[in-house]
């Protein structure tokens, strides 16, 4: 009796405790842990109420729980664990369309859980002896080991497909995220170190050129600062990822980032101020931050939905949702950077892929083929209201000139992910160097139809 009281009190005291740590403190806020283990422990909660006390409600529920196809997803239960993730997975990497094929899959796992149980799980606890457990051992770590020897092999050398993908995997390979005569150029004017996740320039003394943003500048950097050195113009970049450098509220997943966030933009303002340069490349995302929801099915992280604007410094209480604060911040921004006097160039982010541009290479048999595109509409309908009140607002400012990259990857029914055996994205959203050369080639147009 004391030992069921004990478990129901303790039970109960954690569940109160892991409800309202997450409310209280900014912490794990990427995987939710305490949300949901404070779900597990009120389920454990229930459980032990109902075996204690003969509530009728509690009662209901016990023969609810035993429902006989209830009965053998708690039996598979762990198996389903196991294997749900290996499926789900293998669906992002094949790029498969949840709502097409989620039901089929989830079949799938269930039939192979319940295989796992039978000749697993049962298996193992009729044995009197370890060997069974031993040689289950044994063939995990073959094929730990195997895996590896894949990996490192990068797949097997009579995969006859991989080798025409050799020029594609080639591209996607990382620029550099700081280099030397960024961090020097930057320390000069601060006369202190800072925290930036990418600190790159062409010139460790000069610069004509400053680029701000999140990591979407960072990725755009390496194709227009060729094309700005074709022109005698040295550039800069300063960005820090996710981090919109916003006045007034700062967008952030949690209190603490979006401090650090706020810093890193009133630092940039420090350097506007110090140093004059001759023109003003502005590159972030949109939709993504406006709606908190991404595109496609690997864009889709729990984070986003913990996206917020934070007043740390600010002084402005009016009441706004997300969105509009989100335009009012632009506004200001745009103000601020218009009193500057020199030209600011603001940059609509490239299409969105929603899939993993690795899904392009060929598979063998031709499994899962993609055609590395998406549909224009899709893309139009995510981007038209974020671009016709970004491209009304710049109206008001003399020195804001928004610039389009649609034409560089879209055409009228669809946008591309590869061009000419080029691959143009590093990740589902971020371009790839060729991606950047080839975007910069039309931005650099447009520059100078501006001036």
């Amino acid at each position: 009796y004391k030992m069921q009281l004990n478990l129901i009190v303790s039970l109960f005291v954690i569940v109160i405790c892991m409800f309202f740590v997450p409310h209280f403190f900014e912490m794990d806020v990427f995987y939710n842990s305490f949300a949901r283990f404070w779900e597990l422990c009120f389920g454990g909660l229930l459980f032990a109420f109902g075996t204690k006390y003969s509530l009728s409600w509690l009662q209901i529920t016990n023969k609810i729980l035993t429902i006989k196809p209830l009965v053998f997803l708690g039996l598979i239960s762990f198996p389903l664990y196991l294997w749900h993730y290996v499926f789900i997975s293998y669906m992002h990497i094949f790029n498969l369309n949840v709502e097409l094929y989620g039901v089929v899959v989830i079949l799938i796992v269930i039939f192979f859980s319940y295989l796992t149980y039978v000749y697993v799980e049962i298996n193992a606890r009729k044995q009197t002896s370890y060997l069974f457990g031993l040689i289950l051992f044994v063939c995990a770590l073959l094929f730990g080991f195997f895996g590896k020897y894949v990996e490192y092999e990068k797949g097997f050398p009579f995969r006859v497909h991989l080798e025409n993908n050799d020029v594609i995997n080639e591209q996607f390979k990382k620029a550099i995220e700081q280099d030397e005569n960024g961090k020097y150029f930057l320390q000069n004017i601060l006369k202190y170190n800072t925290k930036y996740d990418f600190i790159r320039a062409t010139n460790k003394t000069k610069a004509d050129v400053l680029f701000i943003g999140d990591s979407h500048a960072y990725s755009a950097y390496d194709g227009l600062s060729l094309e700005l050195q074709k022109q005698n113009l040295d550039s800069v970049l300063f960005a820090k990822n996710s981090c919109i450098p916003h006045l007034d509220y700062t967008l952030g997943q949690s209190e603490l980032i979006a401090k650090d966030c706020h810093f890193a933009t009133m630092t940039l303002m420090k350097i506007m101020k110090e140093y004059k340069f001759k023109q003003i490349f502005f590159i972030t995302r949109g939709p993504k931050y406006i709606t908190k929801e991404g595109f496609g099915l690997v864009d889709n992280e729990e984070s986003v939905q913990n996206l917020k604007f934070y007043q740390i410094d600010s002084q402005d209480n009016i009441k706004m949702s997300h969105s509009e604060r989100f335009y009012d911040n632009t506004d200001k921004t745009f103000d601020y950077l218009n009193s500057l006097g020199i030209p600011i160039y603001y940059i609509f982010e490239n299409p969105e892929l929603g899939f993993s541009p690795k899904n392009c290479l060929k598979r063998p048999f031709n499994m899962f083929p993609n055609e590395c595109k998406i549909e224009y509409e899709k893309y139009y309908n995510r981007m038209f209201e974020y671009k016709q009140k970004i491209l009304q607002m710049a109206k008001k400012y003399s020195n804001i000139s928004v610039l389009d990259v649609e034409d560089t990857f879209c055409d009228e029914r669809y946008c591309y992910a590869l061009k000419d055996g080029n691959m143009l994205y590093l990740d589902d959203d971020h371009l790839s160097l060729k991606g950047s050369e080839l975007q910069a080639k039309n931005l650099i147009n447009k520059v100078f139809d501006v001036r």
